[in-house]
């Protein structure tokens, strides 16, 4: 995972999501540097897929480019995702008991197992592997991949919801099933980051007997 912007790039970033787009000039402006060096930035940012340029057209003279933030860019300030997921599972529990819960995690599991798991099992082993490693990746958990021969293991570095997982675990127990049902292969849990670990580590049989 790329690191976060900081300095004059975290400056920018800021002041665009103040103002919704700017151009390099008034950005260099507002951070007392020049349009070039402002540019240079913004180069930065926008192959980090963290800003895009929108051509502005004007009815004299040339078209002119101002900035704005992409989802990504977007995503780089802090959200309370964690904090309303929590809340939304308390009322749940609360309203309808650990018997809506279960519904909850069953129809995460049936929805995202349409969604990945016809294709995923028509690959070999460990290539479903290295696409559950993608998916996961994508859904920022930082993954990496440890070949142990007959078995691989699957090494989660970050728990997007690791305050949530802590107080409702059945999140982790749901998603150990979740990868045994994409994967069709055996996967046991060796650590839990919501249990303490510095990560989640899974270990998966390629060739179960």
């Amino acid at each position: 995972m790329a690191a976060q912007p900081s300095g004059t790039r975290a400056s920018i970033l800021e002041l665009l999501k103040r103002s919704g787009e700017m151009t390099a000039s008034a950005l260099g402006r507002r951070l007392g540097v020049s349009p070039m060096a402002a540019r240079q930035h913004l180069a930065v940012l926008e192959a980090e897929g963290l800003v895009e340029a929108n051509l502005r057209r004007r009815a004299v003279g040339r078209p002119s480019s101002a900035y704005r933030l992409t989802e990504k860019g977007q995503e780089t300030f802090p959200r309370l995702y964690d904090a309303v997921l929590l809340l939304v599972l308390q009322a749940v529990r609360d309203l309808h008991g650990e018997g809506g819960l279960q519904a909850i995690w069953e129809w995460r599991a049936e929805h995202t197992d349409r969604l990945y798991g016809p294709q995923m099992r028509q690959l070999p082993p460990r290539e479903r592997v290295k696409a559950l490693a993608k998916l996961q990746e994508e859904t920022g958990h930082m993954v990496d991949l440890e070949d142990l021969g007959e078995e691989v293991a699957l090494v989660e570095h970050n728990c997007p919801i690791a305050r949530v997982s802590r107080e409702f675990p059945d999140i982790c127990h749901n998603e150990l099933v979740l990868m045994q049902r994409l994967l069709d292969l055996p996967v046991l849990r060796e650590a839990c980051i919501a249990e303490g670990a510095r990560e989640c580590r899974y270990r998966i049989r390629l060739f179960p007997s």
